[in-house]
């Protein structure tokens, strides 16, 4: 910025002495010609009276020249890229969670809290600074509490934001660095024209389309902070490099600039996996640009790497070493096969980025070299010759880059080897889950726009003297190209914003692509689109059988369509399809799968309603065996061990269901906690009644008394639990029964008040406490005025009979009733203990439904 100020009273003082020198009619200074020439200097002043003997003043410049001038400035080019970036972009705010966002951002227990960045560092340590961006992205988002369904642009756009912010810094690194190298390595170039190149070449990489999946797809934040390491580390180096030919020092004087060099070097080992080649790219610049003058020194920069790799293998030792970075094989590929698919995955990354028409979040390239048979797979049609085209297209490649090396010209072999080197640890012998995705073009391509121009830029007088309108008119067609591009990013984001949208683009281009239709089923899951949610899954499962996932999600969208049987089919494919390839997402099989044992019991009654209880519970507890942190299944599992509690008669068996029910529910919570929430008021008052069920009424009647507040249109419900839970004290001989009925019985009866009238159950249950309490003419009224609510009821005769016992009792020769329960009520109790009180679905469970219409009035 100073350097700008300093530049601009230049200029002005400039301006000033050529006006008072025409005045005074003397010569002008001599303007600079377009790439910083000065004019000649001999060259005979004009006189004042010069118009009137014929003579004309320099023409003015134009517009186009004044604009090129503007932007040739580094202050003003650096704003235009970030309003370059921020124009093409500017929908990716609007782009949702998708695919691996959920794992990353979503779902990722790890950012639910601060206190567990040390655990996220030690989880994956090659890419801890991103995920430490990720976890402080999250705090300052969501404050600790984690995003649900449906998600809105409040959730995700901060996101974009960061990653929107960290390209823009990105593209004014890549400009400054191409600006600094051009002044190294002109080949011919003027200064201002390389200025112009630089720019030029940095906008167009910015705004290129190929990048769009890194900068859109939050989850690829991993490759924006890869590039921003490459490119720190060698805009430092690049300095001190300029520094140390301009004042002829040697590394030893300038060890502060090499020690900040390895420094951010080392960090960069934090972004991701590919950032360990930095130093190797420090190595290339030395040696393409600068000669290989000091090679020694730069190769130093591998000592960080080389450190931190034994460190990694001491503490992992050899197997895990192996196992993390150099693993045999992954879930598609053996090293040799992923090493053989990749030879033309290499040149289709050139071809998209020259031709970016069929880019898509899933290219689904096939896998073209067959272990087993130890050839070319011949359900590949064309895999061989696939493979010779792209070994003659490599070779012509480097052909090139090697015959202009020879010519002493360096940025197209620089580019070259750039862009073999950044692709050697994702696109190499180190299998990887996909062989091709889009948004590992994203640091290849870095310095592909500056080789492609700067040819262009030598060839520019050779075809203005073929054709002179090609003089202004290659500048011109450089800014159409960097304006189409950023339409056509533009355009590309749009169908990223939609999550449908962007699979059914996928499926456009890639109709056989199992992934692409899953993952529109998915969609549609999340939009509860039950039934159209089969076809795409069902069209993925014929492409790909053993596919976890797609089984998974077949099974749920058959469980919220009642379809019972269907849905467990799906489900136990789920589970034997992860036999052959294993998948994480096995562990929801096995939740649903539960879930649909729990439906199922809702249909039948007696042992074969116990049995599928039981049979659920079993297969909601393999799937927390399979993952600790699965909070669903602990409250799916809660559930279902209080239904078991209520379909149980014996009391031992009663209590043992009770116990697990109430440790499930600890663990839930305990979960809940660890992401910033609570649990749902269902669950804990299942948590509470199983607390009753173990002799802590007292304790459990506080909890449910807590709950009261929140429950809204579940009062009923919850005021059932507490005339039920002080009634078992009672019953149980408690202290605090006689307390516990009188407060069962004022909230029941605020209830009726704010209401203007009850429910038939409450009235029962009121009646009962009043008996209880020893008023057995009030519980008498409360039982008739049951009756009157509800006269169909099943046990209509035991609750008259109750009451005329209650009112015999108050009207007898004995006098009213003592504290002791009437007689019969321990039968009517242990009658309505029986038919229990619903466990509540998760989330969405309803109210218990009234036995008989609102009243008008008591």
């Amino acid at each position: 910025m100073a350097r700008g100020k300093q530049r601009k009273r230049k200029g002005k003082a400039r301006a000033k002495r050529g006006a008072e020198a025409r005045a005074a009619g003397g010569a002008a200074p001599a303007r600079p010609l377009a790439d910083g020439a000065p004019a000649s200097l001999g060259a005979p002043s004009l006189p004042a009276a010069a118009p009137a003997q014929g003579a004309a003043l320099p023409p003015p410049r134009a517009a186009w020249e004044r604009a090129a001038e503007f932007l040739a400035r580094p202050h003003s080019a650096r704003w235009l890229l970030v309003v370059l970036v921020l124009c093409a972009y500017a929908g990716a705010f609007w782009v949702p969670f998708l695919f691996d966002d959920a794992p990353v951002v979503t779902r990722n227990r790890l950012l639910w809290n601060l206190g567990d960045a040390l655990e996220l560092v030690k989880a994956k340590p090659t890419r801890a600074l991103t995920n430490l961006s990720f976890l402080l992205n999250f705090q300052l988002a969501h404050l600790g509490q984690v995003p649900q369904l449906p998600y809105g642009i409040r959730d995700w756009w901060s996101y974009h934001a960061v990653s929107l912010g960290l390209h823009a810094l990105n593209a004014v690194l890549l400009y400054e660095l191409l600006r600094r190298l051009l002044r190294v390595r002109p080949e011919g170039l003027g200064a201002r024209t390389g200025a112009r190149v630089a720019l030029a070449a940095a906008a167009l990489w910015a705004v290129h389309p190929a990048n769009v999946m890194a900068v859109a797809y939050i989850a690829q934040r991993y490759a924006l902070t890869a590039g921003l390491a490459f490119l720190g580390t060698l805009l430092l180096y690049v300095r001190l490099r300029d520094r140390m030919e301009a004042l002829g020092t040697t590394p030893r004087e300038e060890w502060k600039g090499y020690l900040a060099v390895a420094a951010c070097s080392a960090l960069a080992l934090g972004t991701k996996e590919n950032a360990a080649l930095v130093p190797a790219a420090v190595v290339l610049v030395e040696l393409v640009v600068y000669g290989g003058r000091r090679l020694a020194p730069a190769a130093l920069f591998f000592v960080p790497h080389t450190l931190g790799a034994l460190a990694y293998l001491a503490l992992a030792g050899p197997d895990g070493f192996v196992a993390r970075f150099l693993p045999a094989r992954s879930p598609t590929a053996t090293r040799t096969e992923y090493l053989v698919t990749q030879v033309p995955v290499t040149l289709r990354y050139l071809h998209l980025w020259l031709f970016p028409y069929d880019l898509t979040v899933e290219q689904a390239f096939p896998i073209l070299w067959n272990s087993q048979r130890g050839g070319f797979d011949p359900e590949v049609p064309g895999a061989a010759a696939l493979f010779a085209r792209a070994i003659v297209g490599h070779a012509l490649i480097v052909a090139l880059a090697a015959k202009l090396w020879l010519r002493g010209l360096r940025w197209l072999p620089l580019a070259v080897g750039w862009y073999y080197l950044t692709h050697v640890v994702e696109s190499s012998f180190i299998p990887i889950l996909d062989p091709m995705v889009d948004h590992r073009m994203y640091v290849p391509t870095l310095l592909l726009p500056a080789a492609a121009l700067v040819a262009l830029a030598r060839g520019r007088e050779g075809l203005a003297a073929w054709w002179p309108a090609l003089r202004r008119g290659v500048p011109l067609g450089v800014a159409v190209l960097v304006a189409a591009a950023a339409v056509g990013t533009f355009l590309r984001v749009r169908v990223w914003s939609s999550a449908t949208g962007l699979w059914e683009d996928t499926l456009r281009k890639r109709p056989d692509c199992a992934r692409a239709w899953s993952s529109l089923g998915m969609e549609k899951l999340y939009r509860e689109d039950w039934l159209g949610a089969v076809g795409p899954i069902e069209t993925a499962l014929q492409l790909a059988p053993v596919h976890v996932e797609g089984w998974n999600n077949l099974g749920k969208a058959y469980l919220e369509l009642g379809r019972w049987k269907r849905a467990e089919y799906c489900l136990l494919r789920g589970i034997e399809a992860n036999e052959v390839v294993p998948s994480p997402s096995v562990r929801m099989c096995w939740n649903n799968v539960g879930l649909v044992y729990e439906e199922m019991a809702k249909e039948v009654e007696g042992p074969e309603r116990r049995r599928l209880l039981q049979k659920a519970a079993r297969h909601l507890r393999r799937a927390i065996e399979l993952s600790a942190y699965y909070e669903a299944a602990h409250t799916n599992l809660a559930r279902v061990e209080w239904k078991l509690v209520e379909a149980s008669t014996d009391p031992e068996e009663r209590r043992l269901h009770a116990r697990r029910v109430l440790e499930v529910t600890r663990r839930a919570r305990a979960l809940a906690r660890a992401r910033g929430a609570l649990l749902s008021l269902p669950a804990v008052r299942r948590g509470a009644l199983a607390l009753g069920e173990l002799g802590g009424e007292p304790e459990a009647f506080e909890a449910i008394e807590r709950l009261l507040p929140e429950a809204g249109v579940g009062t009923p419900l919850f005021l059932e639990d507490l005339a039920r839970l002080a009634l078992r004290a009672h019953a149980a001989g408690r202290k605090a029964a006689p307390q516990l009925l009188a407060r069962a019985a004022a909230a029941i009866d605020r209830e009726v008040v704010q209401q203007g009238g009850g429910y038939a159950e409450l009235a029962v249950l009121r009646g009962r406490l009043a008996a209880a309490r020893g008023q057995p003419e009030q519980g008498a009224r409360f039982l008739r005025a049951a009756l009157r609510l509800d006269p169909a009821r099943s046990d209509a005769a035991a609750l008259r009979a109750e009451a005329e016992a209650l009112e015999g009792a108050a009207h007898g020769p004995q006098g009213p009733a003592g504290p002791g329960r009437p007689a019969g009520s321990e039968a009517s109790s242990a009658g309505e203990s029986a038919r229990g009180n619903p466990g509540a679905a998760e989330d969405t469970e309803a109210p218990a439904a009234t036995t008989g219409p609102r009243p008008q009035g008591q």
